[in-house]
Formats: C-alpha cells, sequence, structure tokens
C-alpha cells in the first residue's frame, strides 16, 4: 500500500480507494482486513453497525482479487468497502431492520441495490444499525450509533449507523433510506453528503419498507464526486419494482463540477428558510447565499408552497397509514415486542382513515405539481437541511416522540419525500459555538432539483462543495477530523 494513500486510507475518496486495489497497491483483501480492523477498533464505541460481515466481506474481497489477476475489466466499486442499512435484504443473512421483532429474519433474496453494488465491485463490509423500522428512535434493547464528532450528539436517524461509518472511516461510502429525511439528517449531523434521488430513480425491490410511496434510498459519502459514483451503480429500472423509473441511469461519474455558477438560477424562499429557524442556522445560510452569488450565480426569489407546511404537519398520519399496512401482520402478534415510537407511529395509521389518507395525497399531488412549475424559474432551490444546529441526543429524542417536534426536525425534508425531488445535503464546515466547551460541530445546506435532474445536483453540487470547502474548511482532508474517529488511528 503506498505511504500516499496509508497516511490517509480512512478518508481517502471512492476514486482513491479503487486506484490503489487496481493499480496494485494493495489488494482487496488486504483493504477490507484494514477496514475491518479499524471497525473492530471503533465498534465498541460508535457502534455503527448491526453487524460487521468479517469472513463474508473477505470472501468478497478473494473473489474480486480473482477476478483481477484474470484480466477481466474491474467495476467502477472493485475492492471498495461499502456498507448497507440493515433494512436491505442479503439472501440468508439476518436483515433485522432495527427490530427486535425481526430479528432473525433471514430473507430468500438479495435487495436489486446490494445486487448492483457487488456487480460494480464493491465489497459490502456490514450492515448498518438504523433506528426501528427506519422511524424515529432505535428500540430499547438495542445501542445506538453515536455521532464520531461529539458522542452526546445526534447523529441523525434512521440511516445513523451509515452515516457514522462513513464520518469516522470506517466505509468508503454507505447506503441509507429516506422517508422523511433520514439520508439526510445523518448527512447534516456527521457532516457528509447525503444525495436522495428522484423517487423511483433507483429501486426499493429486498428494502423493508417504512413508507412505501415515501421511501428512497441513496449513498451517503464524503463528496459529490462519491455520491454521483455510487448512484450511477444503484440507479436504473427494474422489474422487480413497479414504482421503478424505465429510463437506464445517466452516466453520473462522468459529470464535471461546473467552473462557477454564471447562468444559474438559485430559488431562495427567505420566510420557508428562516421562519423558526436557529439564528446560527440561518447566519450559516446567508454566508451561503453570498457565496453563491460570488460564484456567479443568480439567486431568484421564490415562494415554496403553503402546503410544504401542511404535509409536514400530517407526515405521521400519511407514513402511518403505509407503516401500519406494513406491519399489520406483526404488530398483530407481536405488538408488545415492538418500542414505543414505531408502536405510535403504526397506532397513529390505525387510527388515520383511507377518506383522511386519501386527502393528503391530493394535497401532495398538488405540492408536487406546484413545486415542479417553480422549476421552470429556477434551476435549484437552496435552503437549510435542519431548521436547528446539530441537537443533543436528548433533546432530538424528545422531539422524535412529539408530533410538533418531530414535524419541526421535518420542515425542510419530508416534503421533497412527498413530492420525489431529488436533494443534495453539503457540509458547509463547523460551528464551533454549537456545543460546550466550543466542540466542533458539522453545518449543512440542502439543494432540490426538479424531478430527474440528479445531474444538475451534481454539477453544481461539485461547484459549490469547492467553494464551501474553501470558505469554511474541508472536513476529512485536514486536521477537522471527527474527535471521537481520529483517536483511533493510533490503535491501528
Amino acid at each position: 500500500m503506498s505511504d500516499e494513500f496509508a497516511s490517509g486510507w480512512p478518508y481517502a475518496s471512492l476514486a482513491e480507494t479503487r486506484a490503489v486495489v487496481v493499480n496494485g497497491g494493495s489488494t482487496a483483501r488486504a483493504l477490507t482486513e484494514r477496514y475491518l480492523q479499524r471497525i473492530d477498533a471503533l465498534q465498541p464505541t460508535l457502534r455503527p453497525y448491526a453487524r460487521a460481515r468479517h469472513e463474508r466481506a473477505l470472501a468478497e474481497a478473494d473473489a474480486l482479487d480473482k477476478l483481477q489477476a484474470s484480466g477481466a475489466a474491474l467495476g467502477p466499486l472493485h475492492g471498495v468497502p461499502v456498507a448497507v442499512k440493515d433494512l436491505l435484504y442479503l439472501e440468508g443473512e439476518r436483515t433485522a431492520s432495527g427490530t427486535v421483532v425481526m430479528a432473525d429474519f433471514r430473507p430468500g433474496y438479495t435487495a436489486t441495490v446490494v445486487h448492483r453494488l457487488r456487480a460494480a465491485g464493491a465489497v459490502i463490509i456490514g450492515q448498518t444499525q438504523l433506528t426501528e423500522g427506519a422511524f424515529g428512535l432505535h428500540h430499547p434493547q438495542l445501542v445506538a450509533p453515536r455521532n464520531p464528532w461529539a458522542t452526546d450528539y445526534w447523529p441523525g436517524v434512521s440511516s445513523s449507523g451509515s452515516g457514522v461509518a462513513v464520518a469516522a472511516g470506517m466505509a468508503v461510502a454507505a447506503l441509507g433510506t429516506d422517508t422523511g429525511g433520514s439520508i439526510r439528517f445523518p448527512a447534516a449531523c456527521c457532516g457528509l453528503v447525503g444525495l436522495k434521488p428522484t423517487y423511483g430513480r433507483v429501486s426499493v425491490h429486498g428494502a423493508w419498507a417504512l413508507g412505501p410511496t415515501l421511501d428512497h434510498i441513496g449513498p451517503i459519502t464524503r463528496s459529490v464526486a462519491d455520491a454521483a459514483t455510487v448512484l450511477e451503480v444503484l440507479a436504473g429500472a427494474d422489474p422487480k419494482d413497479a414504482g421503478c423509473l424505465p429510463e437506464p441511469a445517466p452516466r453520473y461519474s462522468r459529470l464535471a463540477g461546473a467552473k462557477d455558477l454564471s447562468g444559474w438560477r438559485i430559488g431562495y424562499d427567505p420566510d420557508y428558510a428562516t421562519r423558526g429557524v436557529d439564528a446560527q442556522v440561518t447566519e450559516r445560510l446567508r454566508a451561503v447565499r453570498e457565496l453563491l452569488l460570488s460564484l456567479g450565480a443568480q439567486l431568484v426569489p421564490i415562494m415554496v408552497p403553503d402546503s410544504a407546511r401542511e404535509l409536514v404537519a400530517a407526515w405521521s398520519e400519511s407514513c402511518g397509514y403505509e407503516c401500519a399496512q406494513v406491519h399489520a401482520e406483526l404488530f398483530q402478534a407481536r405488538a408488545d415486542d415492538y418500542g414505543p415510537a414505531l408502536r405510535s407511529l403504526i397506532q397513529i395509521g390505525q387510527h388515520t382513515s383511507k377518506a383522511r389518507y386519501e386527502a393528503l395525497e391530493r394535497v401532495r399531488r398538488q405540492f408536487r405539481d406546484a413545486l415542479e412549475t417553480a422549476f421552470g424559474s429556477m434551476d435549484l432551490l437552496l435552503t437549510p437541511t435542519l431548521p436547528r444546529t446539530v441537537p443533543t441526543v436528548a433533546v432530538a429524542e424528545g422531539a422524535a416522540v412529539d408530533d410538533r417536534g418531530r414535524a419541526d426536525y421535518l420542515t425542510f425534508t419530508a416534503p421533497f419525500d412527498f413530492s420525489g425531488h431529488p436533494t443534495l445535503t453539503l457540509p458547509a464546515g463547523v460551528e464551533r459555538q454549537s456545543s460546550p466547551a466550543g466542540q466542533a460541530l458539522p453545518c449543512s445546506v440542502q439543494l432540490i432539483a426538479a424531478q430527474r435532474r440528479e445531474d444538475q445536483l451534481i454539477v453544481a453540487g461539485q461547484c459549490i462543495e469547492t467553494a464551501l470547502n474553501a470558505a469554511f474548511g474541508a472536513l476529512y482532508r485536514d486536521d477537522l477530523l471527527p474527535p471521537a474517529a481520529a483517536t483511533a488511528a493510533d490503535a491501528l
């Protein structure tokens, strides 16, 4: 392994990691062993994995080394350790979905997205822990992942394990799912890039559902380029998923970042983006707007449809209605084995009438259509990801069990699950005033694009990412590393 790669390997990019294997600087097995050693060292403290796949991951790496030795063409993720959320099926392997009731569930087939990762050469390094059933809290009998930036602070939900694994250098990339914000929350709290694609862009076949018409699968990574490569692998038609878009995946990995944002129209609704939002979040967003103007962008005043807030307030009814159907048999048989948060959501769904659900679906369609019309006058929409600075675990868990508190956190995420528009969460440095003793905690911003326009998020996102790193500090690339994970380097 080259000295240059070895010195920064936990935080190397996807392309750098693949290159060290493809160019002979390491075997896939040796690299996998090194990541497994880091997982073993950090798992007791940070707990991102429901289970690491030691033997199976090494077997996958050995197969990749044999493939490379044969002279065969190598995939875009060849030898790269990738983690998957523990609700994505792996045939014959435990897939618990963060629950106790499914602790011994072993699916008879593998999720489409996992098949595609393997076909691209990824090593599935482990299955990441998630909140129960991908809802708001971890089951009381399970240990939750801890944010490597500050372990008393929220790592996001429900893909918290995926975010922590990538932030701690325990995987190069990870898959998350997003029903109300669960790719974007961990990305925001852990200082990562989270890409929620257009609804149907990525197959959900073989993923245990929370709310089937709201569920999205997407990558959590440390850069936009890495997210683009993973999305290209995942995306595309799937006959096993009736909701999947029929067209083939665009070549996202070949999209270069814009040199500047001249000619780009960035929509901004000051009322939507600042009403009820923490002053620190508002101030960082103001600085980002100035940065976009300096890059040549035009800020376009727009009005996010008022129905966004109506949908957010009713998210528990819509999602609960669908969730109650997903869990109908299990819940009837084992309701007492459910944790309080997921049990409450299912009960909300059971008490939501079909007429109420259908009325909300009409509001949803109206919001989606109105937002898509608004994209006629803008290329991207800029918002915060969260209305708060990264909260403590105690504060976040308190909000998760309160309808009003939960809706507050969903303000900038859930509307775009309802509408299915693609979104990109980007780290925007850290805020040292967000915790006692000046502890650095990540800041973030969110970009939303028109339906099927992930390409615009990726092209503009790479340009904005470079500017954000220059203005606020590049996370994972200098002395700004998550403290709880950085200490592990001495143990390896």
